[in-house]
């Protein structure tokens, strides 16, 4: 959506009116609105952003990027919002007048407005921030980096970093209302006044934040007029500027546990009539930062801030008592040496990940459980043996100066997660939700993981070839690929062919199906398929042959399958083969009246019509288009003790057979008294391509797709 203009609302895209959308694996660019540049959501319009960059829109008024307002809900996650501008608030976002806006995973970066470069909240709204990034952004006004007005927000793992205007908070301003933040960095941002924070009249809470090295003229970190902060296991550091200071004559509220504050007590600078809680814990010892000329706030070893935070607090991942500072310091368990998963061959790149929980059968399981990560390719690149209630998993990268393959490739996504039971000594696969982080393998990247599984998961491998496929699964998928919307859970197409990406930029899976012919087409980045239901089938148009692996609950093979009038793709259940051949037609038994055609992925047919079919017995894992007179219910029978091989007298044997395509004429030849059976027909072009081939049955007619 690219140079677009629009005279008054919604220079890109415009939602109003309870409207919902779905924007996906989309580039928003160089859009001008007079009010909001790239996209407007306004009248209740709830709208989820994925995947997209919002660049350089630009708008005379509020929200350059991104415009919500009058009770409207977005979401973005893994957005990008760089280089927008507006003439009034919110270059980056904008959201006023109670709406809500829920990032995750997004950068908001060197955006340029009068106020609240980055971020501009208003009237109430509500603003739910995980793993976003604030960085570089300008304002004329207060709010270099986020300008919140009487609004509520709570910021988890967020980072304010380089932000900047000539008046007050370079980094953040608030007036009224509140905000939560845990976990978060403001540092290295600028301003003439109050270089990080400035708060008028709102109730602000810091825990486990970092804020530090803000350039002010006036006051480097935190202003306070008529407010309340709370600060807990946070870290306040600037050798250079005043920490904390309030306004003359008004009354403040300061509460200060377990920090560390540069000059201790006397770096607050405040009023007699202020209300100052300084707490237990607190410290002013320099602390020893790993790198601040490059914005590396972590802690090194030798920090006086490691395993003094309030000991009443959740411990950190590494189990220990919680640290000061929005980065703890992970110290190693000395977890027990390895017994089952011992061929991991360790490289110079490597990912962390963080395990917090790991679930079987609804159960945590006990120490020694060992952990294992697979690549795409079933390649064991990391293990540790479970403890203590957490562990520290390194997935290491593959090392590209070799020629086999030893771990993750970058962007790869982390897929397949295996865990053994010393007792039982079997091996069980488990699903994952990511709590913190991405799920792309990256060198020197971190993700917090919590793993799950039960007795009754069962894997499912489906062998793709190079051109057209038709699939089916005969298991649920388990929760790890599903994807919420409002208040429904289901399989997500694009989490379900993950496994088909070779980095961000690369799709071995060309162009995905179903049976009403709604498509997905990953270079794209478009899907109009709601989801992946287990009773359809798909085709997948594949660029190599390739192992599709997913795992799930087995789906039990009697059960009933809709079919609607006319042509659908659906699955098939049961994990034997079933007979198709004439004149029983055994695997569509108990609704053949209303069957007219089926087809399989060759282009092998049933016609009912005609009492034919030249279709081998019916597999799992195959996805299988059927033709109905009317709606209908399928239930597959039972395995039978004797089922006819439908297949051994159907060998082609003298064509090649083609590649399946996306589309292909059912044709049945009548050949009776003309040749013998196990004859070949073969159909070609005009310019003598061979385009199908099929085999003489006992009856003289011959099947050709």
């Amino acid at each position: 959506v690219a140079n677009n203009t629009a005279t008054q609302v919604g220079g890109g895209i415009y939602a109003t009116r309870n409207s919902t959308a779905n924007i996906s694996h989309s580039t928003i660019i160089n859009n001008n609105g007079f009010i909001g540049g790239g996209i407007v959501i306004v009248n209740g319009a709830q709208i989820t952003i994925t995947d997209c960059l919002i660049q350089g829109n630009s708008t005379d008024e509020h929200g350059g990027g991104v415009h919500c307002t009058s009770q409207s809900e977005v979401s973005l996650l893994d957005v990008i919002v760089r280089e927008n501008t507006s003439t009034l608030l919110g270059a980056g976002v904008h959201v006023n007048r109670g709406s809500t806006m829920n990032l995750n995973r997004v950068q908001i970066i060197d955006n340029r407005g009068d106020t609240g470069g980055g971020i501009a909240l208003r009237a109430g709204s509500e603003f739910n921030a995980i793993d976003v990034d604030v960085i570089g952004n300008f304002s004329n006004g207060p709010g270099g980096g986020i300008y919140s007005e009487e609004s509520f927000s709570t910021m988890t793992n967020c980072n304010f970093l380089g932000n900047s205007c000539p008046n007050q908070g370079g980094g953040q301003f608030f007036m009224g209302g509140t905000s939560v933040q845990t976990r978060c960095v403001i540092a290295d941002n600028e301003c003439s006044r109050v270089a990080a924070v400035y708060n008028l009249w709102a109730d602000l809470s810091y825990r486990n934040c970092t804020i530090a090295n803000n350039r002010g003229e006036e006051i480097g970190e935190i202003h306070s007029v008529q407010g309340e902060i709370n600060l807990l296991n946070s870290i306040i550091w600037n050798e250079n500027n005043s920490i904390i200071t309030t306004s003359n004559n008004d009354e403040e509220t300061i509460i200060v546990s377990y920090c560390d504050i540069t000059g201790g007590r006397d770096g607050l600078v405040v009023d007699e009539q202020d209300n100052i809680n300084w707490g237990e814990g607190n410290i002013d010892e320099d602390p020893l930062f790993a790198d601040i000329d490059e914005l590396d706030y972590h802690l090194t070893e030798d920090s006086p801030c490691i395993d003094v935070g309030d000991p009443d607090a959740e411990p950190d991942p590494d189990d220990t008592r919680r640290d000061m500072g929005a980065y703890y310091f992970h110290q190693e368990n000395n977890n027990p040496e390895l017994q089952h998963f011992v061929d991991v061959q360790e490289t110079d790149v490597s990912h962390l990940i963080l395990v917090e929980e790991v679930q079987f059968d609804d159960e945590p399981v006990a120490d020694g459980w060992e952990i294992g990560v697979f690549t795409r390719d079933d390649v064991l690149s990391g293990a540790v043996v479970w403890g203590d209630g957490g562990a520290e998993l390194i997935a290491y990268g593959d090392n590209q100066e070799t020629e086999d393959v030893e771990g993750f490739y970058p962007d790869e996504y982390l897929l397949s997660f295996r865990a053994w039971n010393p007792e039982t000594d079997m091996v069980h696969r488990f699903g994952f939700d990511v709590d913190v982080g991405g799920w792309e393998w990256n060198n020197e990247d971190e993700t917090t993981v919590s793993l799950w599984s039960n007795p009754e998961i069962v894997e499912q491998r489906i062998e793709l070839n190079e051109h057209w496929n038709m699939i089916s699964l005969n298991i649920r998928p388990s929760r790890q690929f599903y994807v919420r919307f409002g208040n429904d859970e289901f399989p997500d197409v694009v989490c379900m062919t993950l496994q088909f990406w070779d980095g961000p930029e690369r799709h071995h899976h060309i162009l995905l199906k179903n049976g009403l012919g709604h498509f997905y087409v990953p270079a794209w980045g478009f899907h109009q398929i709601p989801g992946w239901m287990p009773d359809e089938g798909y085709q997948i148009l594949m660029d190599t042959d390739m192992t599709g692996t997913w795992w799930g609950t087995q789906i039990a093979p009697e059960e009933e399958i809709a079919l609607r009038e006319g042509w659908g793709i659906y699955a098939y259940y049961p994990g034997y083969e079933l007979d198709a051949s004439a004149p029983d037609f055994y695997v569509l038994s108990n609704i053949i009246e209303n069957v007219e055609l089926a087809k399989d992925e060759d282009g092998s047919f049933i016609a009912t019509e005609f009492n034919f079919s030249n279709m081998p017995p019916w597999r799992a894992g195959e996805g299988y288009q059927i033709k109905t007179t009317q709606e209908c219910v399928l239930v597959y029978p039972e395995q039978r003790d004797e089922e006819l091989n439908a297949s051994e007298n159907t060998l082609i044997r003298h064509w090649h057979q083609p590649a399946p395509t996306g589309n292909n004429m059912s044709i049945l030849v009548d050949l009776k008294d003309v040749v013998s059976k196990n004859s070949e027909i073969a159909a070609f072009t005009e310019s003598g391509q061979l385009v199908g081939c099929g085999v003489v049955n006992e009856n003289g007619q011959c099947g050709l797709a």
